[in-house]
């Protein structure tokens, strides 16, 4: 009887407070929504407003329906991100909302795809491209170097396996790191889906039922019965990308230019991912305006109507667009991966140190990451850890994506007890790759390796005539001169007067004092080298790329005799094919028959002739001369004065020759 008394003298104590007079007004309401959630198109999922206050409780579930009660269950049936909102009533009534993210189930095997980062569910593997090795780590630390083929660029997991594509072969591991095969040749990216699948860096696709010729490629993806790829470095007009056979183009960006955006076609595609539900495949890379320019449309480049981070986001089954994110103050996209449930996705940007959390459906920027490293270009997370390759740091980096906007870093693990590159040459890549760092660029837009991916080139001519040039197609690094002199005019002396770049067409702040600028602010004047460390180290890092970087030639028992019988080695000499040089203080130019009113200046005055370009690596570097006028090496050759009448004989043996550099 006691126990009832008390209820009852409770009940009495939440009425009114003393002195108010009890009218049977209803008590002011308080609507306590769930955490936002994740559901799945088609099943129920439960909503618990449980905790709230109020007489009665209404849902407004976002896609044009409610639901009565404190509790309810629905299921979506279109993917998207909707507004859930509870209301309780009262006086006043109150509301509370949460955003439900619907996704499609994913597919089951999940898709795949290759990059530097990759895991097999509870090992991470990373590839550690100077070192020719591949890191192991696991629990958050590194537990073995796997020793493998020259240069590893990218790995693949799949079918309880390991794959690597080297610079010299494609290996392939089991699950206990033994090596299980070995394929010859140059290896693009590997794929393991149903089977080992290597592109080569012809654009061959060789896969378990044999080879076809589709895009010489950096990423590979895979899904259901599915295997695509983009071509690295695209057309002048378009990019590309392969899929089972299709060739889809990726059509350039009109524009207009502006602060936030500019023209341009997607280029040097080396990421790419499926959505877990097999219907989105995204491709990240960089966006060259090779329209603009002076002699092409009397329009001068900013720093930031150059390059652009971009990623295209195609429906697979049609091949068709779907609209995607414009990225502002990025550089080239480095990595992409998506959550399991594919409710987000990540964007690394390789030199501007950020990575991007996009929604998964509507790709707007939800949050994201700053500092994080320097090179990035590997990622992998599980839903709830994101780990990020940060190569030119040697470090692996894992942040806490359950963290909302907060960026909680998790860990950072060291990849490598000993470095094998020399204190001025790690400083000279992490330099080169530094777009965010504003002494490089404004706005970390664009670095050195943005138009000279792993010190080769971009395939773009780009307009240099408010440089007081003209139409300059990209030379690679890899092959330049020992002592210069640099580019195709010869207007640089020592690799340090890249200073003039950087600050004058870049944005950037410069690595030279202010004094030393002011000095000295123009190229061939007095020497630069001593004066900045970090130009030194650019500079010892570019010879660096000149020797390691040359790829291996598409036909390596070629007979280079006709080269020096048919008179190519009186010029492309010695063994970087070039005989760039100076004769007193004059640089070594040649006019060589392809010189034309695009050709345009040298530091503003008269072009009398071009420095020699190396020949190493040159089957992969097309279009080819200055201008990018020809589209073959037979053009090329063809359009050297006394080479236009070539026997049929003669210009087979130069061009097979000249594919076995």
């Amino acid at each position: 009887m006691a126990r009832v008394i008390l209820a009852l003298s409770l009940a009495a104590c939440s009425g009114p407070a003393s002195g108010d007079k009890d009218t049977g007004t209803a008590l002011p309401a308080e609507a306590r929504a769930p955490e936002d959630l994740i559901a799945t198109t088609g099943e129920a999922t439960e909503l618990d407003g449980s905790d709230s206050i109020g007489t009665a409780f209404t849902w407004d579930l976002g896609d044009g329906s409610t639901a009565e009660g404190a509790v309810t269950s629905h299921a979506w049936e279109a993917a998207g991100t909707y507004t859930v909102k509870l209301t309780a009533d009262g006086s006043p009534p109150d509301t509370d909302s949460l955003r439900v993210t619907v996704v499609n189930p994913p597919l089951d095997p999940a898709p795949v795809a290759s990059g530097r980062l990759v895991s097999d569910g509870s090992r991470l593997f990373a590839a550690l491209t100077d070192f020719d090795q591949v890191a192991v780590i696991e629990g958050g630390a590194v537990t073995a170097r796997l020793d493998v083929c020259d240069a590893p660029s990218t790995l693949a997991w799949g079918d309880g396996q390991l794959a690597v594509a080297c610079r010299d072969a494609a290996e392939v591991y089991d699950s206990d790191l033994s090596l299980a095969s070995r394929t010859e040749g140059a290896s693009a990216a590997v794929l393991l889906h149903n089977g080992l699948w290597i592109n080569r860096p012809d654009g061959t696709l060789e896969g378990p039922d044999g080879s076809t010729l589709a895009f010489a490629g950096r990423v590979m993806v895979g899904w259901g019965d599915a295997i695509a790829l983009p071509q690295f470095i695209s057309l002048e007009t378009m990019g590309l990308y392969y899929q089972d056979g299709i060739e889809v183009a990726l059509p350039r960006d009109p524009g207009p230019d502006s602060d936030t955006n500019a023209r341009g076609v997607p280029n040097l595609l080396g990421a790419g991912a499926v959505r877990p539900d097999g219907e989105v495949v995204v491709w990240g890379g960089l966006k060259s305006n090779t329209e603009r320019g002076v002699y092409r449309e009397g329009t001068e480049f900013s720093h930031d109507t150059v390059v652009r981070s971009v990623l295209r986001v195609c429906n697979t089954e049609s091949g068709g667009e779907r609209e995607g994110p414009l990225f502002d103050n990025r550089d080239r996209v480095g990595a992409v991966a998506w959550t399991p449930r594919g409710d987000r996705l990540l964007v690394a940007h390789h030199g501007a140190q950020v990575v991007d959390i996009l929604d998964g459906q509507t790709f707007q920027r939800v949050g994201g990451w700053q500092g994080v490293g320097q090179g990035l270009d590997g990622l992998w997370t599980d839903g709830a850890v994101a780990w990020v390759l940060a190569s030119l740091d040697r470090q692996l980096v894992a942040y806490d994506l359950t963290a909302g906007n907060a960026q909680v870093e998790l860990a950072r693990v060291d990849l490598v007890d000993t470095e094998i590159l020399a204190p001025e040459v790690l400083l000279g890549a992490q330099v080169f790759h530094a777009a965010g760092d504003p002494r490089m660029s404004t706005d970390a837009y664009i670095s050195c390796a943005s138009c000279h991916p792993d010190g080769g080139e971009d395939g773009r001519t780009w307009d240099f005539t408010q440089r007081g040039e003209g139409l300059r197609n990209t030379l690679p690094i890899w092959g330049i001169p020992r002592d210069g002199p640099f580019h195709w005019s010869a207007n640089f002396d020592e690799l340090q007067d890249f200073e003039n770049d950087i600050r004058l067409h870049q944005g950037g702040d410069g690595y030279l004092d202010a004094a030393d600028w002011d000095a000295e602010p123009a190229p061939l004047g007095a020497p630069r080298a001593g004066q900045s460390a970090e130009l030194d180290a650019l500079a010892a890092y570019m010879q660096h790329l000149a020797s390691e970087a040359v790829p291996a030639p598409p036909d390596p028992d070629a007979d280079l005799a006709p080269l020096e019988d048919l008179g190519c080695t009186g010029c492309h000499s010695g063994d970087r094919y070039t005989d760039a040089g100076w004769d007193g203080d004059d640089p070594i130019v040649h006019d060589v028959g392809t010189l034309s009113d695009a050709s345009g200046q040298r530091l503003g005055g008269t072009l009398d002739g071009l420095r020699t370009p190396s020949l190493l690596g040159v089957a992969w570097t097309g279009p080819w001369l200055h201008d990018g006028s020809a589209w073959n090496l037979e053009h090329a050759v063809r359009a050297h004065d006394g080479y236009s009448d070539l026997s049929a004989k003669d210009m087979d043996a130069i061009v097979s020759a000249l594919r076995g550099l």
